[in-house]
């Protein structure tokens, strides 16, 4: 029987955003600027779709919201040479909002060793300071 009741107690409490990211270029490319200041943690996974090119991962924040103000990049995941280098592989990186240093604005920069590398990059809020609907939601282009 399917339930006719109105589930939300994850997409009430837990935020998540996707990008496309198909960036064309090899040098570090900021995927998204998020804001930090209704959550405690952040986690972001990065899913490969197209390409075989090493990987470099950061995690970066920023004393603006929007990322306009001033970078501080806060971890780097370290992949051993070559990695993640198939269609289907995924990692992640994560942060409480103290190794943040307090800043606002978070977002995860990327490069691929290969320009034609395409991958789809998830951030995931989590420990939400105030619950409320809707935190996830669809988008439909």
């Amino acid at each position: 029987m399917v339930s006719t009741l109105a589930s939300s107690k994850l997409s009430s409490t837990t935020k998540n955003v996707y990008f496309d990211f198909d960036p064309g270029v090899t040098s570090l490319v900021d995927v998204g600027w998020e804001s930090m200041q209704d959550f405690g943690a952040i986690l972001v996974g990065v899913f490969r779709t197209i390409g075989t090119g090493t990987l470099v991962l950061n995690l970066l924040s920023n004393t603006v919201a929007d990322g306009s103000g001033t970078d501080t990049t806060r971890k780097n995941k370290t992949f051993t040479a070559g990695q993640p280098d198939a269609v289907g592989d995924y990692v992640f990186v994560e942060a409480i909002a103290s190794e943040l240093g307090g800043d606002p604005g978070v977002c995860a920069q990327i490069s691929t060793t290969t320009g034609t590398d395409e991958l789809v990059v998830h951030y995931q809020f989590g420990l939400a300071r105030f619950g409320q609907l809707d935190l996830s939601a669809d988008s439909i282009a």
